[in-house]
C-alpha cells in the first residue's frame, strides 16, 4: 500500500491504515491557532493509573511526526472550576520522544511513549537512568 498524505491550508489529512477514509491529525502548528476552548475539548485528560493524561491511542507507526500524541497531568493549566476542562499548554509529538530518546541507549522513543502514564516523558527517562 502506497502511504501519501496531503494538506489543506493548515489542516493535514492523513489515510487511516485500512486506506479508507482521511482523518484529522492535530499539529503542533494547528494546535497553536486553535483557541482555548477547542483546545479543552480536543485534549482532554483521562485517567491513567495515578494521574491524569492525555494520550493519542494510535500505534507508534501511524502517528506522523508533528502530530500531538501526549500531555502529561502537570501539563495542564487549571483553573480550579469544575466546569471547564484544563487548558493543555505542555504537548508533546512524536518527534518530541524521539528528540528525548535520541542519545539514549537503553530507550526508544516508542518504549518511552508507551511507559509514559500522566507524568512528564523526561522524568520517566531520568527515572529509567537511576535504576
Amino acid at each position: 500500500m502506497e502511504t501519501y498524505s496531503f494538506s489543506l491550508g493548515k489542516i493535514n489529512f492523513f489515510p487511516t491504515p485500512q486506506g479508507g477514509k482521511m482523518e484529522k491529525c492535530w499539529t503542533k502548528s494547528r494546535y497553536e491557532q486553535m483557541s482555548n476552548q477547542k483546545k479543552r475539548t480536543i485534549f482532554k485528560p483521562k485517567h491513567f493509573e495515578e494521574g491524569f493524561a492525555y494520550k493519542l491511542n494510535k500505534s507508534w507507526e501511524d502517528i506522523q511526526y508533528d502530530e500531538i500524541i501526549y500531555i502529561p497531568e502537570y501539563g495542564y493549566l487549571m483553573d480550579g472550576r469544575r466546569t471547564n476542562y484544563p487548558l493543555p499548554i505542555y504537548v508533546y509529538t512524536k518527534n518530541d520522544f524521539l528528540v528525548l530518546c535520541k542519545n539514549e541507549k537503553r530507550t526508544s522513543a516508542r518504549e518511552l511513549f508507551e511507559k509514559t502514564k500522566w507524568e512528564f516523558p523526561e522524568d520517566v527517562l531520568s527515572k529509567g537512568e537511576n535504576r
